[in-house]
């Protein structure tokens, strides 16, 4: 739901500025009630990543690359609480 949620609204862009912040808001409040924690990086691999995911998606509307993206994020946190 969360990945779902974050996509569908970072590609229809509607603010001119601040649609991806909002699209991640709105991702960990899917998160949030689901009682999981959203993880975020702001390290440049990451960003990349990141954005490498919502252009596939922008461009084939395939989920995948992001969720790729998402959950690997999650299991790095994962790894580091442990």
């Amino acid at each position: 739901r969360a990945v779902y949620i974050h996509c569908n609204i970072a590609k229809l862009q509607p603010f001119i500025d601040g649609s991806k912040r909002t699209s991640r808001m709105m991702e960990s409040i899917a998160l949030m009630n689901a009682d999981i924690i959203p993880v975020y990086s702001s390290r440049d691999a990451d960003i990349l990543n990141y954005r490498k995911g919502q252009i596939a998606f922008y461009e084939t509307e395939n989920y995948s690359p992001y969720a790729d993206y998402f959950l690997n994020k999650q299991v790095e946190r994962i790894k580091e609480i442990e």
